[in-house]
């Protein structure tokens, strides 16, 4: 297995953890359409929750959040949709981002948990 797919489920296991703290309940991981994939499907009470997971070797996590540029919020947007559809999910869908930073020294330095980080209106041709 190479480097970056072990720091990716590092990243995914660590943010499942993060978000089960603090009381979503984990739906799916490592979803697949033919459009992308989405990292981390939770749900709180009002939410089905599409988190993107972004993990870092850097003391800053916001660096990871703002890598979630437009061309991947339109293939998380469009799989959230596929998976909406495929498991009869009626809640109102919310689009996160985690951004985790890991020094190897220290560990995990710093989580930034960005909630409702974009909105689906940017992408009205999707629907």
């Amino acid at each position: 297995m190479n480097k970056i797919k072990l720091r990716g489920n590092f990243g995914e296991a660590f943010a499942k953890n993060y978000l089960k703290s603090n009381g979503y309940s984990i739906v799916s991981s490592n979803f697949s359409s033919r459009y992308g994939e989405i990292d981390i499907i939770a749900k709180d009470s009002d939410y089905i929750i599409f988190v993107e997971v972004k993990f870092y070797k850097s003391e800053f996590s916001s660096i990871g959040v703002n890598r979630v540029n437009l061309a991947k919020q339109r293939k998380i947007i469009a799989t959230s949709l596929v998976y909406m559809e495929q498991n009869f999910v009626s809640n109102q869908p919310r689009f996160d981002v985690v951004g985790i930073a890991f020094d190897s020294k220290r560990g995990v330095v710093s989580i930034n948990h960005i909630k409702n980080a974009f909105q689906t209106d940017r992408f009205q041709e999707i629907f």
